[in-house]
């Protein structure tokens, strides 16, 4: 990942942390402009998107991190954590 979108990542973090979802949106997609390959980008998309209430375009996100690895943990355990949340879990 470039520094660029290192950089914006961890500002998007902090912004989810700080409970600005709309901000860390922001950070996510101009992320992944320079990075679309990159399933941590997706994944930290996946949860802006959650947080805003958009569970449909989260789950699509984590689906792309998904393809671009298959077995990332990461998007697995978001997966997981957004049908708890909805109350869907088996």
């Amino acid at each position: 990942v470039s520094p660029a979108a290192t950089l914006l990542l961890r500002r998007g973090a902090r912004n989810l942390q700080s409970n600005e979802p709309a901000e860390a949106l922001e950070d996510f997609d101009a992320a992944l402009v320079l990075e679309p390959a990159s399933a941590d980008i997706w994944i930290m998309r996946a949860r802006a998107l959650a947080r805003l209430g958009d569970r449909t375009a989260a789950a699509r996100d984590i689906q792309e991190a998904l393809r671009l690895e298959p077995r990332h943990f990461g998007a697995l355990l978001a997966l997981s954590e957004m049908q708890d949340e909805a109350g869907d879990a088996t």
